[in-house]
């Protein structure tokens, strides 16, 4: 349950920033909202499918990446969820909640240094107050 409302505050995240993001092809683009769709109806594998379609078209496109690293996590493939947020920071590494998550995920895998880089580097980049405070939290006990 809690997965499915990270995904949906993921959802609800990207539709509030969309009117602020670069453009990207409309046909990757296509493709990207079809995923959306299919997550919002349970599908994950047709979900990666369409982030798939939209990379290869575009493979800027951040938000394809991001949404595969959610995915990969949902089923427990660490190491490609890991890869995926890597690549969506690197396209867009001014994103406050992509390193927040892949910080925590640094700290599940046991990364502990890399955790805090990045949960520092979260609150650098303006994350909101309850997720600025839980890191702060975490960062507290952590150092």
């Amino acid at each position: 349950m809690r997965k499915m409302l990270h995904i949906l505050f993921s959802i609800i995240i990207i539709f509030s920033i969309a009117g602020c993001l670069p453009s990207f092809d409309p046909e990757a683009e296509k493709h990207f909202w079809q995923g959306i769709e299919f997550l919002k109806q349970k599908d994950q594998e047709a979900a990666m499918k369409e982030f798939s379609t939209a990379i290869e078209i575009d493979p800027d496109y951040s938000l394809a990446y991001y949404n595969r690293a959610l995915i990969y996590y949902r089923n427990g493939d660490f190491g490609s969820s890991l890869s995926e947020y890597n690549k969506a920071i690197e396209l867009d590494p001014n994103n406050p909640y992509w390193t927040y998550e892949r910080g925590f995920l640094h700290l599940q895998l046991g990364y502990r240094e890399k955790a805090i880089n990045d949960l520092e580097r979260s609150l650098e980049l303006g994350l909101s107050f309850s997720d600025r405070q839980k890191v702060e939290d975490v960062l507290e006990q952590l150092r």
